[in-house]
């Protein structure tokens, strides 16, 4: 029903009205002067304050109240804004209100079109900072990808509409999210001063997107939903930490800005998430490795690349280099960074549901010789690092009685064994500040030879590289450490030679080497004099030179230089004294003085008679009996040694009977019947021994045979008997 006072205000007048009903329409139908006047009401006691402000008015037009409860009063309130007179004709409407759900309709994806038109007359709701009056319109959208969407009004008729977005639940006046009122196509750009929310939808979520006009005039509105367009990555990239610090990258959801790449080790699934760069300047140079700790993604089947590049950030896939593809936890294979180039590294998620991965770069491994208990070992010299060995990795393992009690930092070890003399130890090499110490001991108890930190000398000197010049002992192990100067200072690619005063390079240094211009790494020297074998003309002293000494380490054996069989050393009786051993003239015995030493003299002692046959060879007066006569063919030379036979057989010994036979073979030496054993005088044929049995034929028997005595007769005394040994010689004439 319509209910229409007309209500005439004098100057400054102002009027009540009490009215109980449901109605939500005040409408002013045709004032009859024109001006504005307030209208106002409450629901409680009259009273000079506690209003509800509806509108001021002063042209004809629809103005809703709110929402009134049936059966309880109203008080109306009415105000001039002026002190002139005027007439308003109003009525308040009893019409149902307007209710903008269900929605009336769906954008089906980004850049698709919601397009419809409200109705004249009020609203529903009056939201946000100015309070739309108008009628609402509102519609699904189900996001396809995560982050700030915007909208875009490509047609409008009439004034000013309001946007507004909440997620699909409750379709009511409740939980939208004001974004910003627009009056003209374009985009619109949000109101952040008066509250406004940006819509930042999460892909796969459903929301209402409602607009609502500002007077209830009616619309005609043609808008679309546009998705995200994701950042350029390059555009704010991570710096990462260390090296060993982890990461997370926390991969959001929807379409990524560098379209069109392909799986990187798989060249067909597109990879089409976001993506995220990162920086990172190694501060050495040494091989890495990217590890991931965990990786999950929101889509099962997708993956995470991993890329990196040391050129300028930019789009192109042929631009980066991939690690890995993967959808769980990994370790790449080391890959080597410069120090001091920056890098690049991406990480792309394969699809659009987002990820999430903790990973790291892992440091280089520390020099294979970081560590004084497993230096370089140099065998030989000169010597020179075959690599540069970069010290960028290296921990600090250096001797407390280092340069200034401490350093070598970040350092790294070699050994080398003493030669003799002068060493030198050097850094020219090196592309950085360097600091060189040496030490003898072992390791954990070392003792300080010396120390360098800028070259005084050298082919670096007045330089920021180092040498070092120390003497050393032949043999004597020492431990080389080379690093940076400080603990802050740069680091870089150590370059370490070592030189020795060795002419040779035989190892010996040539203050002690035996032979200094030629190589002789045992040192042997057999005479004992100043000049090693190797450099030494006559190495056994011997007075014959090498060359033609047919032993030359054996000062007694050198040569035959007089022909004479004999060595003319062979009486030096092993000395290696200086001066000349070698005498032809006394180079062995010689028994005949013929001048032919005995070993090459056929017949040593000169009897005529070779030493082969010579039953004696060096006893003249004894060789041979060729003679057979029982005496030596020798034995009447008297111990000459006389040139010329010796040997007689005709005159080998006396041969008293002169019957050819010497005295030694006659069984009767004097020919006189009597053999030489019984003869009383061997040698005087006139002189014999008479044998018994001749005594017994020549003497007449004087005694009377026993048989002739009578047994009976008494015994008178007998002659003497005579034995027959002692027969009575004869003498003949």
């Amino acid at each position: 029903m319509d209910y229409k006072p007309v209500l005439q205000f004098p100057r400054s007048g102002e009027d009540l009205l009490l009215y109980a009903s449901d109605n939500r329409r005040l409408r002013l139908l045709s004032p009859r002067l024109r001006g504005y006047i307030d209208y106002l009401y409450r629901t409680t006691a009259c009273a000079p304050t506690g209003w509800t402000c509806i509108d001021d008015i002063t042209l004809a037009s629809t103005v809703p109240i709110g929402t009134l409860t049936a059966g309880v009063p109203i008080l109306f309130y009415l105000d001039a804004e002026g002190t002139t007179s005027r007439t308003h004709v109003f009525r308040i409407d009893c019409v149902a209100g307007y209710t903008p759900a269900p929605p009336v309709g769906n954008i089906t994806a980004c850049g698709a079109s919601g397009s419809i038109v409200s109705g004249t007359g009020a609203g529903a709701y009056a939201l946000g900072p100015f309070a739309p009056t108008g009628q609402e319109k509102i519609f699904t959208y189900t996001a396809n990808a995560t982050g700030v969407h915007t909208f875009n009004v490509t047609a409008l008729t009439g004034s000013w509409i309001d946007f507004f977005w909440k997620p699909v639940g409750t379709c009511d006046g409740t939980g939208w999210n004001y974004w910003d009122d627009v009056n003209v196509t374009g985009i619109v750009p949000g109101d952040p001063g008066n509250g406004g929310v940006a819509p930042n939808f999460t892909s796969g979520q459903q929301y209402y997107i409602m607009w609502d006009a500002e007077d209830n005039l009616g619309r005609t509105v043609n808008f679309t939903v546009n998705c995200p367009v994701a950042a350029d990555p390059c555009t704010t990239p991570t710096a990462m930490p260390a090296c060993g610090t982890s990461v997370t990258t926390t991969v959001a959801a929807g379409a990524g800005a560098w379209s069109g790449y392909l799986d990187c080790t798989v060249a067909f699934y597109p990879i089409n998430g976001n993506e995220y760069v990162y920086t990172y300047t190694p501060p050495a140079t040494g091989n890495f490795t990217l590890q991931a700790t965990a990786l999950s993604v929101v889509t099962a089947g997708t993956y995470v690349e991993f890329l990196y590049t040391s050129n300028a950030c930019a789009a192109p896939q042929a631009n980066w280099t991939c690690l890995a593809d993967a959808n769980g936890a990994f370790t790449t294979a080391p890959f080597l960074l410069t120090g001091g180039v920056t890098y690049r590294f991406l990480v792309k998620a394969e699809g659009t549901g987002g990820a999430s991965a903790t990973w790291r770069l892992n440091c280089p491994a520390p020099p294979a010789n970081d560590a004084c208990a497993a230096p370089i070992v140099v065998s030989s010299y000169p010597y020179t690092s075959p690599t540069p060995i970069n010290n960028g990795w290296a921990t600090d393992d250096f001797s407390t009685i280092g340069c200034a009690g401490s350093g070598p930092f970040k350092n790294v070890w070699w050994t080398v064994t003493g030669v003799c003399g002068t060493m030198t130890a050097q850094t020219c090499g090196a592309n950085f500040d360097t600091e060189l110490a040496v030490y003898s001991g072992t390791c954990g108890s070392l003792v300080s030879i010396g120390c360098n930190d800028d070259a005084a000398a050298g082919p670096c000197n007045a330089t920021l590289q180092s040498h070092l010049t120390w003497t050393a002992t032949q043999g004597t192990v020492y431990y080389i450490s080379a690093g940076s100067y400080s603990s802050f200072s740069s680091t870089g690619d150590i370059v370490l030679n070592v030189t020795v005063a060795d002419g040779d390079g035989d190892g010996v240094g040539d203050a002690c080497d035996n032979c200094p211009a030629v190589s002789n790494v045992a040192q042997t020297n057999t005479d004992g004099d100043s000049e090693g074998d190797a450099c030494d003309a006559d190495d056994d002293n011997d007075g014959v030179l090498d060359g033609p000494d047919t032993a030359d380490l054996n000062p007694d054996q050198c040569e035959d230089a007089d022909g004479d069989g004999c060595d003319d050393c062979s009486q030096n009786g092993g000395s290696f004294a200086a001066g000349a051993n070698n005498f032809p003239a006394n180079d062995g015995t010689d028994t005949d003085g013929d001048g032919l030493c005995d070993s090459g003299d056929g017949d040593d002692d000169n009897d005529g008679v070779l030493d082969g046959p010579d039953t004696a060879d060096l006893n003249p007066d004894q060789c041979e009996d060729a003679d057979g006569d029982g005496c030596d063919d020798c034995s009447q030379n008297g111990g000459s040694f006389a040139a010329g036979a010796n040997n007689f057989p005709a005159n080998d010994g006396t041969d008293t009977d002169g019957d050819g036979l010497c005295d030694s073979g006659d069984g009767d030496d004097d020919n006189d019947g009597v053999l030489d054993g019984p003869d009383t005088a061997d040698l005087n044929p006139t002189s014999v021994k008479t044998p018994t049995a001749m005594v017994a034929m020549i003497a007449p028997r004087t005694e009377v045979p026993s048989r002739l005595v009578p047994t009976t007769s008494p015994r008178t005394t007998a002659p003497m008997r005579t034995p027959m040994a002692s027969a009575t010689a004869v003498t003949t004439a």
